[in-house]
């Protein structure tokens, strides 16, 4: 989810465990018009709470109610081997995934590019370079088999997560192959059949290079500080108030690195399908197909994260059309999120992608940047003792 960092997800979580304690009730959704329509697209929820036995049991009802099939599930080596000398355990993965298995819900499982730092060369704690290659084989080895040993249901295997930018992957392009194709064959061997599923494209590598393809006019470009930039072409209406010409940022040095990065992973990693995250700019999300279809070739997309709106999006950048341009400075409300999620899907749809998981269950209101805190359809008051459906957990509701 851009630059945020998805480990604090699980603090959150923890919060969600003192819900289940207290006598929960649901209120009923109001305020937001549902649109009934039987997509072919198959719709799941990316990285629900299901990391404990309450949360799991939280989670649940309201995955039932919404009739979710699948989920998306992340792995770390540094879980299931916490020092070099430990045996493998796969305790803790065995419980959240029998509990899935038994509920009847297919797990997407994306392996982190991460470990214990024992394992790793760098590490900027969101991901590192595997320092032995052969230990991360036979880490990769007995995940594949405990899987199948199990009979799990996994339905698509994909090693890391927005790998373009070195926030998510600190290594080389040339680092993140090597790692990348060890994970492809070894899968392959146990599942031939499962796809295989490149680390999915942020949002803001997206934005990039549908601009560095021509096929949008500009963007805006957020950084881990908040600080939030607009190129531009000076000739496009959206040009309000400051921005960078949007030639002179594609000319710079550091965009055309990211670009030879992003190039040079796609030509030489082994994948089935590649894997967009789409946010907020829902008017732009075709460019941003089109860009990625035009880079993988005939190879299927999915979308294992998509989202939104921005929080409050006038108050960070003067002018928010290219993020929200249906509705310029539109502020966050409920029955706005609702709307804007029932167009998220229409689109996803008519672009032809099969799959996209919802980002996500619960609010969040302990990610680091605001920017996506209030995306669940679910919420839950100050006080903690009562959770609730938001409006958008009818409209994701009605188009299961």
């Amino acid at each position: 989810m851009g630059k945020n960092n998805k480990a604090v997800l699980a603090l959150s979580y923890a919060i969600l465990v003192i819900l289940l304690n207290n006598m929960m009730c649901s209120n009923k959704p109001s305020g937001s018009s549902v649109v009934a329509s039987p997509y072919p697209l198959e719709l799941g929820i990316s990285f629900p709470p299901l990391d404990s036995v309450g949360n799991r049991n939280l989670a649940l009802p309201y995955l039932q109610e919404l009739k979710i099939k699948t989920v998306r599930l992340a792995e770390n080596w540094k879980f299931r081997q916490a020092n070099s000398i430990d045996p493998l355990d796969f305790s803790g993965l065995k419980d959240k995934l029998d509990y899935l298995k038994n509920n009847g819900i297919n797990i997407f499982l994306t392996i982190q590019s991460h470990a214990a730092a024992w394992a790793c060369t760098s590490d900027n704690q969101t991901g590192c370079i595997f320092n032995d290659l052969n230990k991360y084989k036979i880490y990769l080895k007995a995940l594949f088999k405990f899987l199948k040993d199990n009979a799990y249901p996994v339905i698509a295997i994909q090693f890391g997560n927005e790998w373009q930018s070195t926030y998510w992957y600190p290594g080389t392009a040339s680092d993140f192959i090597q790692a990348n194709n060890i994970t492809y064959d070894e899968a392959k061997l146990i599942f031939p059949t499962i796809p295989f599923v490149l680390g999915g494209f942020s949002i803001n590598s997206l934005r990039n290079l549908a601009a560095n393809n021509g096929n949008i006019n500009s963007f805006y470009n957020d950084d881990a500080t908040g600080k939030v930039d607009l190129y531009c072409k000076a000739s496009a209406v959206i040009c309000n108030g400051p921005f960078v010409e949007l030639s002179t940022f594609l000319s710079s040095s550091s965009s055309i690195a990211y670009i030879n990065r992003v190039n040079t992973i796609i030509n030489g990693s082994k994948f089935d399908q590649a894997d967009i995250h789409l946010y907020d700019d829902v008017e732009n999300w075709a460019a941003y197909h089109k860009t990625v279809k035009d880079l993988i070739g005939t190879r299927d997309i999915i979308v294992t994260e998509f989202g939104g709106p921005w929080l409050d999006c006038a108050k960070t950048v003067p002018d928010c059309t290219t993020m929200e341009p249906a509705e310029p400075q539109q502020t966050y409300t409920l029955d706005y999120q609702a709307t804007r999620l029932g167009q998220y899907i229409s689109t996803i749809n008519s672009l032809g992608v099969k799959t996209a998981y919802f980002f996500t269950l619960v609010d969040n209101e302990l990610l680091p940047s605001p920017m996506h805190r209030k995306s669940g359809v679910l919420t839950y008051n100050a006080s903690l003792v009562k959770i609730s459906k938001k409006p958008s957990f009818s409209v994701l509701r009605s188009y299961r």
